[in-house]
């Protein structure tokens, strides 16, 4: 559940656009490795501006919980969620 809250909320999921049908490959990947991430089903990131909470929520896939985590504490006013 997400507090009430003013602002923007943005989810990036393995699920709305997988390429396999273990959403193993999905529209989501890691620039490093050129593969999908499979630590996380989804992150949602609540920001000041839809822009922000989008590229966030993106990151925080790739990244993962602990690197997400402190990505998004560097950005004041938003908040992450980790979905396993």
């Amino acid at each position: 559940m997400i507090e009430l809250f003013s602002g923007f909320a943005a989810t990036s999921g393995n699920y709305a656009m997988s390429f396999s049908p273990d959403h193993a490959d999905h529209h989501i990947f890691d620039p490093r490795t050129g593969r999908s991430p499979k630590t996380l089903s989804s992150v949602t990131v609540t920001a000041p501006t839809g822009l922000l909470a989008d590229g966030l929520s993106t990151a925080c896939m790739v990244l993962g919980p602990a690197a997400g985590a402190e990505l998004v504490a560097r950005h004041p006013g938003c908040t992450v969620r980790f979905f396993a």
